[in-house]
């Protein structure tokens, strides 16, 4: 279910990443939000066209906590525009992630 992080109060983000299971998210800030989480598989879905250093600041912190943390590479032509991906394709790759724990 798509979660517009922008308009959760702080107490709702923190609740929400706190009870995640899984936490599938574009590369932005609002993954800053899983400090908060008890062990969540993170799967970050990452925009080639960005530079590989930007790759790191999650990977990073999910390694500092010990979290599960995914990496999904797709095309933009434009980094402002929604995210367009193959649901199914997307539900496979997590049934396979979940099923590797």
């Amino acid at each position: 279910m798509p979660i517009r992080l922008e308009e959760l109060t702080y107490i709702e983000q923190v609740s929400l990443f706190y009870n995640a299971e899984t936490i599938i998210a574009t590369h932005g800030a609002g993954i800053a939000n899983v400090i908060y989480g008890k062990n969540p598989l993170l799967i970050e879905l990452f925009p080639k066209e960005r530079t590989i250093r930007d790759a790191f600041y999650f990977a990073q912190l999910t390694s500092a906590l010990k979290f599960r943390h995914e990496v999904i590479e797709y095309d933009s032509c434009n980094l402002q525009q929604d995210v367009v991906m193959d649901t199914e394709l997307l539900k496979q790759i997590i049934d396979t992630l979940k099923n590797n724990d």
